[in-house]
């Protein structure tokens, strides 16, 4: 038996000064395995020794077989396998590192004062909505529910419950901030038409009956303004109003905050004197013209009106009145307004006396050097012929050198005559073309309402109307517009007066409005407003530490949690002051506001509760004191406790129990090691089963309870887990609704839930409990700690300036994300920085914050083996770019760079890559590009892997070759 095995490897000399000094236990070594024997080894090591231990044994039984003590020597070597086995498991069960049982982890940990989490309770902040005109008083423990996790056996909801009472007031529901109400956008009204300006705009609602040509008037409650509409028509849900450039009578700018614009009049009123204002009665000579200057007294004009036309001379003009006289009166009464005065052109004439019943006009030479005719008429043109007793008209048929041909003979003999401006008597020709629009026209002068100075009295303007005209107040805006120009003008009276109605508006109306013409719009039928009058579009910095309230809502006060939200960001806050201010309250928050918020969005809710998963159940007696059976223990009957934030546990959280003897509330301790024999301190174990235990002390480590018959009650509450990480709104049903509440809803998602530890967290977290010993100092002590809270999956520290010039300094930003990628809520954020703080060496520089989404494009072109389907391919690529692969939360790191050839390596170990080229790799803020690496932000993280949404981060790919 003291034989060598046969076959003994041979010793190797180790030479020790070639060994390095430090040997370095890399985390990635495989257990160790203590036993390194197995079956074959010991049974081959057993039947070597058989010859020498058994001189007489037959060594061709070993290779016949059926020999007793090859059998037993088999036997022998599986029972040392198996003894073996045992030995090298609970050798490495002695190791924290190569440790897999639950139950030695625990007790590993226990031995560096590290207690493997059990666990961990989401939280959040809960808003309620009290019905109008009541109030009340939410009871600590009011229970609200989110539905059921999706795809689990488990039907029952998922329960929170507010941690503390709470009294709410519908004025804190939903409360606004001042200003939210009021658009910044001021609108354009120019009367140049190049100017920077408005020209169109789109009401808040849709307003039928506006029409083209009418006037709108906008109205901001001192200035008003009137243009008239170009076009209106709906469009998404609106009108759009359309206007010319340089239509307003003058440059005013109006707040559409404050803006109304007044359109669809009711009735079109007219003045009493347009009738008559445009009227040139029979016989009349004098004619008032817009250009009198143009016209040469003595020459032939024709007055045109619709079908009538009829010659005559002018004898007179007044340039400063702007009229003229003619030879006659005009044979019927005209319209101003439809009456054109054109004069003729000299063509020549004769100092013969041309007869009656002639069609054939002869032209005498003017002498001139270069053109005996300037001027010649073409056929169809209509010639003025002008004579002593007046002129004649008639129409060219055809023209020679020194010839007019007429259409029909003339009615009456022509003689000479002279004018002031030539001192030859003679019959005078005039040509004229009426359709030539370059032909020298003007139109009649209209009556200007200037033109009635008795109108403007007092600084107003009265005007009386052609009739009765109801809807007419003061106050109210009117439009004037007379085809050229338009106003806008307030009523300051209206009267009946001998069944006229006379209005007296506010300041002079323009005076050259024309009375015939001008037309009054109102009252109007529609209000109108511009699109998004009550919305401001100012955003609120983030860092803003101030919010100015709306009205005077009860009961907010020092310590309140609310919540602030616009429909794209929410978070909490805590007041730490509220005053009065004029319009409004002014609240100060504990901390400034991380995001910024669009100010005509935001809401502020008031009537918040902090709120946790888990479920009271009914007060359990655990058992009676008794000093001799020191320390006691009690379990509770339900497992799975829930567990509430406390800055002084080892991982932030304390199960929500709450032990009373004697109807004496006791404290709960992490342990009783530092308890006193006169302290009534108790401790919650924890197995790795989730059963609770309560531990007292022995007398010396904590006081006993006092004797007493079933005087040890529990208090507590059961309910944690990941699962409970729920989506913001989720937390809406009210089991029992309190007859006061509306509804109740989560603005944040709830966070900080997490499962029972695994032993590979167990691991890795007493590894940071042992590098930081509870204390924080370097940026990774703030890191480990972080991350040893419960709740917290990831967290980064590092050295940021806050503040400019002097007041500048260094913080401390811990960037932090709960289990699961969610962000922190309000009360864990907190709850965290109560818990830092209290281990730091410098707590007034610790910031936390959120980390934010970093979203990437990714776009690849993959070439598909042969023989291969590509949808398998795809499917591969999918899930290892998706976002559980390559973008998974916890693959991802915070404020860690991507780099191509990761994504190359990535994909090229997927069966059924031929080979593949990056198309597009960048962030989604960026231009399209195929960058090398991407720097990600200290405070981001990469997401990506989507298909389609960019807030995410896209994922595209192309595939070719292979099988379809």
């Amino acid at each position: 038996m003291n034989a060598s095995p046969m076959n003994a490897p041979a010793t190797v000399a180790v030479d020790i000064d070639a060994l390095p000094i430090t040997a370095v236990n890399r985390p990635a070594l495989p257990r160790i395995d203590y036993a390194a024997d197995d079956h074959d080894s010991v049974s081959a090591r057993l039947l070597q020794r058989l010859p020498t231990a058994l001189p007489g044994w037959n060594a061709r039984f070993l290779e016949e077989g059926g020999d007793y003590a090859v059998v037993l020597a088999r036997l022998a070597a599986q029972m040392c396998a198996i003894l073996d086995g045992y030995a090298d498991h609970r050798a490495n069960e002695g190791f924290l590192r190569t440790a897999t049982l639950p139950r030695s982890l625990m007790d590993l940990s226990a031995m560096i004062d590290y207690a493997p989490g059990a666990g961990s309770s989401a939280a959040t902040l809960q808003a309620f909505l009290v019905k109008p005109d009541q109030t009340g008083v939410l009871p600590s423990g009011f229970q609200i529910s989110a539905p059921p996790l999706p795809g689990t056996s488990d039907a029952s909801p998922r329960i929170f419950q507010t941690l503390n009472a709470l009294s709410v007031d519908p004025s804190r529901n939903a409360m606004r901030l001042i200003g939210y109400d009021r658009s910044g956008r001021m609108l354009a009204l120019r009367d140049a038409a190049g100017a920077t300006q408005d020209t169109v705009v789109s009401t808040n609602d849709l307003y039928a009956g506006v029409k083209a040509g009418t006037p709108i008037v906008f109205d901001d409650g001192v200035a008003l303004a009137a243009v008239p509409v170009v076009a209106a028509a709906e469009v998404d849900g609106g009108t759009e109003l359309r206007w010319t450039a340089g239509a307003p009578p003058a440059d005013v700018d109006f707040a559409i905050a404050d803006t109304t614009i007044y359109g669809r009049n009711k009735q079109t009123m007219k003045l009493e004197a347009a009738e008559r204002a445009d009227e040139i009665t029979l016989g009349q000579n004098t004619l008032p013209v817009f250009n009198a200057a143009m016209f040469t007294v003595g020459a032939a004009v024709l007055v045109e009106n619709g079908g009538l036309q009829f010659p005559a001379i002018v004898l007179g003009k007044d340039t400063n009145a702007k009229t003229i006289v003619l030879n006659r009166g005009v044979p019927a009464s005209l319209r101003r307004s439809k009456t054109r005065v054109l004069e003729g052109t000299s063509c020549g004439g004769t100092t013969s006396t041309v007869r009656a019943g002639v069609t054939e006009l002869y032209r005498d030479p003017l002498g001139y050097k270069k053109k005996e005719f300037p001027h010649t008429p073409d056929p169809g043109d209509l010639l003025l012929m002008a004579d002593a007793s007046g002129v004649e008209m008639a129409t060219v048929a055809s023209v020679s050198q020194n010839m007019i041909v007429l259409t029909q003979p003339t009615t009456r003999a022509l003689r000479p005559t002279t004018r002031p401006f030539d001192n030859v008597a003679r019959v005078r020709y005039y040509m004229l073309k009426p359709n030539d629009p370059s032909a020298h026209q003007t139109k009649l002068r209209p009556v200007l309402l200037g033109e009635s100075p008795e109108v403007y009295q007092n600084g107003d303007t009265v005007l009386t109307l052609d009739k009765t005209y109801e809807g007419l107040a003061p106050g109210i805006a009117i439009g004037l517009s007379d085809g050229l120009r338009t106003r806008a003008h307030r009523i300051v009276a209206a009267d009946a007066v001998e069944g006229k109605t006379v209005l007296t508006l506010d300041g002079s109306v323009d005076a050259l409005f024309r009375v015939a013409t001008l037309n009054l719009y109102g009252p109007y039928e529609h209000a109108m407003r511009v699109a998004g009058y009550d919305r401001s579009e100012t955003t609120l910095a983030a860092g803003l530490s101030q919010l100015d309230l709306v009205g005077a809502p009860v009961g907010l006060a020092l310590g309140m949690d609310i919540v602030v939200a616009d429909g794209q960001h929410a978070e909490g806050a805590r007041i730490a002051q509220a005053q009065t201010i004029a319009g409004g309250t002014r609240i100060s928050l504990s901390r400034p506001l991380e995001h910024a918020y669009a100010l005509g969005d935001a809401v502020v809710h008031g009537n918040v509760a902090s709120v946790s998963h888990g479920a009271s159940v009914a007060d359990e007696t655990l058992g009676s004191g008794d000093p001799t059976l020191a320390p006691q223990r009690f379990a509770l009957r339900k497992s799975a406790v829930a567990f509430v934030p406390d800055a002084n546990a080892m991982r932030g959280v304390r199960p929500a129990v709450d032990v009373w003897v004697d109807g004496e509330l006791w404290t709960a301790v992490d342990t009783l090691a530092g308890s006193g024999p006169l302290d009534r301190h108790y401790a919650i174990e924890i197995d790795e089963r989730e059963r609770a235990t309560v531990v007292f002390g022995d007398g010396v480590y904590g006081a006993v309870p006092p004797s007493g018959r079933n005087n040890i009650v529990a208090k507590y509450r059961i309910g944690h887990g990941a699962s409970a990480n729920v989506a913001a709104s989720a937390i809406s049903t009210m089991p029992r609704a309190l007859p006061f509440l509306e509804r109740s809803f989560n603005p944040l998602p709830a966070s900080g839930g997490s499962d029972i530890e695994t032993p590979d967290s167990i691991k890795r977290q007493a590894a940071h409990r042992v590098r930081t010993l509870d204390r924080a100092v370097a940026l990774s002590d703030y890191v480990d700690l972080a991350l040893s809270y419960s709740g917290v999956a990831k967290a980064r520290a590092d050295f940021e300036r806050e503040g400019s010039g002097r007041a500048a300094r260094s913080v401390i930003a811990l960037t932090v994300a709960a289990t699961g990628g969610s962000a922190l809520s309000t009360p864990q954020k907190e709850a965290l920085l109560a818990y830092l703080s209290a281990r730091s060496a410098d707590p007034l520089r610790l910031r936390v914050r959120d980390y934010r989404p970093w979203p990437i494009r990714l776009s690849l072109q993959v070439n598909v083996s042969p023989r291969v389907l590509q949808s398998d391919v795809q499917r591969a690529l999918l899930d290892a770019f998706g976002s559980s692969g390559f973008f998974g939360f916890d693959q991802r790191e915070l404020g860690a760079d991507l780099v191509l050839s990761d994504v190359y390596a990535l994909a090229e170990r997927i069966a059924g890559v031929d080979h593949l080229i990056a198309a597009a790799f960048h962030a989604e803020s960026e231009a399209e590009t195929v960058a090398d690496r991407i720097a990600v932000p200290a405070d981001a993280l990469a997401t990506g892997g989507d298909a389609i949404d960019a807030a995410v981060g896209r994922f595209h790919l192309q595939l070719v070759g292979g099988l379809a």
